[in-house]
Parts: C-alpha cells; sequence; structure tokens
C-alpha cells in the first residue's frame, strides 16, 4: 500500500504530467496554426506596422512558399517592398498579384500606384481605371488616378479625381498633399495653403513620411510670400 506521503508525492508527478502534457499539446497547436500562409501573412503585417519591412518580407514569402497562390501575401509583400523604396520587386508582386486574381482591385490600384512612382502614366491611368471599374471605389483609387493625371500633365482631371478622393474619405491625408501641388502648379495658392494645411492636419505628428516636412516647409514659404505673389498676378 501507498502511505500518504507516496500518495501525495504521486499526485504531484501527476498533476505536473498533466500540466506538461498541457503545454506539449498547446505549442504543437501554436505550430501548427504557424505553419499556415495565413498566419505568416498576418505575422508579416504586424511587422509592417512596426516599420520592419524586411522582415515583414521574410514572413510574407514563406507564405507564398507554401501557397505560390496566396494573392494577400503578394500584394503585402509589394506593399512592403515599396517601403523598402524597391519599386521593381514591388511592381513583380502586384504583377503576381492581379494574374492569379484579375478581380482583384486594391492589386492594380497599387500597381498603378508603383507605376506612377516610375514614371510610367500611361499604364497607371490604365491599372487605376482597372481598379475603379473591378471594386469598389475607395478614396484611395480615385488619388491613384489622380496622381497619374498628374503626371501626365492633366491637371483638371487630377484635382477632380483629389477632390473625389476627399468626398469619399475627408481624412485621406495623402489626397490633401497630392492636390496642393496641382494647385500650385495652377498657381492657386490660397487653395494649396489650405490643402497644405489639412495634410498637416490628418498627418500623425510622428511620421516618418517626408511630405510631412515639404508640406510644413511650402506652408510657410506661400504664407511669406502670397502677398507678393498675388500681387504679381494682378499685374499679370
Amino acid at each position: 500500500m501507498m502511505d500518504d506521503e507516496g500518495r501525495v508525492n504521486g499526485m504531484k508527478r501527476f498533476a505536473l504530467l498533466g500540466v506538461l502534457a498541457a503545454l506539449v499539446l498547446w505549442l504543437a497547436a501554436g505550430t501548427c496554426l504557424a505553419a499556415g500562409p495565413a498566419d505568416y501573412n498576418h505575422s508579416g503585417m504586424l511587422l509592417m506596422r512596426q516599420g520592419e519591412y524586411a522582415k515583414a518580407v521574410e514572413e510574407f514569402s514563406k507564405a507564398i512558399a507554401l501557397d505560390a497562390g496566396y494573392v494577400p501575401a503578394y500584394n503585402n509583400r509589394g506593399g512592403a517592398y515599396i517601403e523598402l523604396g524597391n519599386y521593381f520587386a514591388a511592381l513583380d508582386d502586384f504583377n503576381q498579384t492581379v494574374a492569379i486574381n484579375p478581380d482583384y482591385a486594391k492589386g492594380y490600384n497599387n500597381r498603378a500606384f508603383v507605376l506612377t512612382k516610375l514614371g510610367r502614366f500611361d499604364e497607371a491611368l490604365a491599372d487605376a481605371n482597372k481598379a475603379l471599374a473591378v471594386g469598389p471605389q475607395e478614396a484611395t483609387f480615385y488619388d491613384t488616378r489622380g496622381c497619374a493625371y498628374a503626371g501626365k500633365g492633366m491637371r483638371a482631371e487630377a484635382l477632380a479625381d483629389f477632390t473625389q478622393a476627399l468626398m469619399l474619405q475627408l481624412n485621406l491625408a495623402e489626397a490633401y498633399f497630392h492636390r496642393a501641388r496641382v494647385h500650385e502648379q495652377n498657381a492657386a495658392w490660397r487653395a494649396a495653403l489650405a490643402d497644405y494645411k489639412s495634410y498637416i492636419r490628418y498627418t500623425p505628428p510622428a511620421s516618418s513620411d517626408p511630405d510631412l516636412a515639404t508640406a510644413k516647409r511650402r506652408v510657410t514659404e506661400i504664407t511669406q510670400a502670397l502677398p507678393g505673389l498675388e500681387a504679381g498676378g494682378k499685374n499679370q
């Protein structure tokens, strides 16, 4: 027979074994979950939010290695490449995104954005139109098309698209910045000034976006030069 001490010690051992077994099962379950492409994609998105873009690329690549047809990973990896300034790698990923899913509007919009960065405005405009044709009319789609129009020198069309973007999403900061640039080209100084101020208002102060410094500088410069700019315009 087992004495009281042996009984207690035995119960402790069984309790400890139960805890260990539960831990092993939990770890095994976690390992199985982490192996899926959706989990690597999610991990990559978390790294994107932390500004760890190179590490995010690695996670999205793991998702793609497990499922070569997993569209979100291609699209998100393309976004990470954009943040890293690797536009050609981003373009490859967005090409793959829309090849796998020809109805994925965000893929066309993202490819259009990259094409504007590469100065390929006709192609960007075609992709932006495709995004608006196959998907819901999101504010960012109009903003991207506005950039394509602006790149082609089609200022009226660009202004119309930036304004439409802001009608759909009032706090879309980049649309204010892009519209301000076109207003400057049109010598519409007060309109440009108002849009730069709105861009600053809707952009987090700690943002690393270089456009924030540009907007602040232009607000100061336009404010100081406005009397002379307007007087010069009246004398023309």
